[in-house]
């Protein structure tokens, strides 16, 4: 065979080939969006420090505050839910810094704040 012959390939041998390729490609690309994912949440939860207090900010807030505080932005479930639980908000585009469409710090509907969704 020469070189023309075996480098000629039919319209449909490159529309399977190319269907192949984008759809690999497409199994890597949501793979390393997964990992990606997961190591962000990790990352988040492996910063030294309780969110809670932080939030509350103060050292000084009642037991029952920060424990409200906590059950109010989820840290007291499983790990697992909690990873659901921002997954799903970080696939709706929902902003952070709210609990249930509130704005954490300002204790109003994120939907009244200038560019809230």
């Amino acid at each position: 065979m020469n070189r023309e012959t075996s480098s000629f390939q039919s319209s449909d041998t490159l529309v399977v080939v190319d269907r192949s390729r984008r759809r690999r490609t497409l199994l890597i690309a949501a793979g390393l969006a997964v990992i990606v994912l997961i190591v962000a949440f990790m990352l988040m939860r492996a910063i030294p420090g309780d969110f809670a207090i932080a939030a509350a900010g103060s050292q000084s807030m009642a037991p029952e505050v920060l424990a409200t505080i906590r059950r109010d932005l989820g840290l007291d479930q499983p790990l697992m839910a909690q990873y659901l639980r921002w997954l799903g908000a970080a696939l709706t585009g929902e902003t952070t810094g709210t609990v249930r469409g509130r704005a954490l710090f300002r204790g109003c509907p994120v939907s009244s704040i200038p560019g809230g969704t």
